[in-house]
């Protein structure tokens, strides 16, 4: 017997989006809709490392929000980590469990990105130059075509200009364990099948494809007897 479908949510055209791009995509509180952003790159015009960019975006007061600031009158920021299992960096959601499905596979996403910037008018606070963003938003709103997650050419992420109490987030590794769905993932990704995650803090593992799904709900089935059978003994 087919298992249910997971209950939609508000997010799920942005989840299913997210999961098909080769490219970074993040909501912006700044225009109110998700968009496309480029991968940024340090002072000799290299990209900046994924276990990096937590780093890059702090020093510059900058936070990657979430889905979950689609639904408030603020911006959220979400998390960035390490799973230990494989060294691949994720940007989540800010929360641990049951969160907006936010999740960028940071590491395959640099493997595949081809838009880049320098991002030269967003300085670090230490500088004490503020960020230009006038022209960048100005071009958005005159010359942003009609379509899902547009580019957003010059924006990057949220200030704490505009958001003084919310940072970059980050944290530990996170038990992983996915929905049951996956979507296509477009011909210049390194992988062709992506899968949706969901947080739990029973199974870490990593699927590959579809047909692992099987696999994995019957190794947690006999995890879980071994586990009883320990407890009872």
């Amino acid at each position: 017997m087919q298992s249910p479908a997971p209950p939609s949510s508000p997010y799920d055209a942005y989840v299913d989006f997210q999961c098909s791009s080769s490219e970074l995509v993040i909501y912006a509180p700044s225009v109110g809709q998700i968009v496309t952003i480029a991968w940024p790159l340090n002072s000799s015009s290299d990209p900046i490392t994924p276990t990096g960019i937590r780093h890059w975006l702090r020093i510059r007061g900058l936070h990657w929000p979430c889905f979950c600031a689609s639904t408030v009158d603020t911006s959220v920021s979400s998390r960035i980590v390490v799973y230990a299992s494989t060294s691949y960096v994720y940007a989540l959601c800010h929360k641990q469990q049951f969160g907006c499905g936010f999740e960028i596979n940071l590491t395959g996403i640099l493997a595949s990105s081809v838009l880049h910037s320098a991002y030269g008018h967003l300085p670090t606070i230490r500088s004490e130059n503020a960020p230009f963003m006038a022209d960048s938003l100005a071009n958005f709103f005159l010359r942003a075509p009609n379509v899902t997650a547009p580019y957003f050419e010059g924006y990057c992420s949220e200030h704490c200009i505009d958001y003084p109490d919310v940072h970059q987030l980050s944290g530990d590794s996170l038990c992983i364990f996915p929905f049951k769905r996956a979507v296509s993932h477009k011909p210049s990704a390194a992988k062709t099948t992506v899968i949706r995650w969901k947080r739990t803090t029973f199974l870490e593992t990593r699927l590959e494809s579809v047909e692992d799904l099987n696999s994995a709900s019957a190794a947690a089935t006999s995890a879980q007897a071994m586990s009883s059978s320990a407890v009872a003994a």
